[in-house]
């Protein structure tokens, strides 16, 4: 098994488990989203370190990356709202 077939495997199992995570955790879904973002993150730099790549970082990105670092939080934000608009008290 290759190396990114592992971390595949690795991230398919994260995802998995996040809803017991979530679950057991009594978090939030803003606080848990923002964790596990924080956790994505944190991984692909420890990636970046590892492969030596980590001067990537330092070089502008392409617009179609920034229109997505746009697009994804508003995404997030997209899906949960319904979440705490359907958490408001019925009268």
């Amino acid at each position: 098994m290759g190396f990114y077939m592992l971390l595949a495997l690795v991230s398919a199992v994260a995802m998995a488990s996040s809803g017991v995570i979530a679950r057991l955790s009594g978090l939030a879904a803003a606080e848990l989203t923002f964790y596990r973002l924080a956790v994505g993150a944190l991984c692909l730099l420890l990636l970046l370190l590892a492969s030596g790549r980590l001067a990537l970082l330092k070089t502008k990105p392409d617009w179609r990356i920034a229109l997505n670092g746009v697009l994804l939080p508003a995404l997030c934000c997209a899906f949960l709202v319904p979440f705490s608009i359907s958490a408001w008290p019925m009268r």
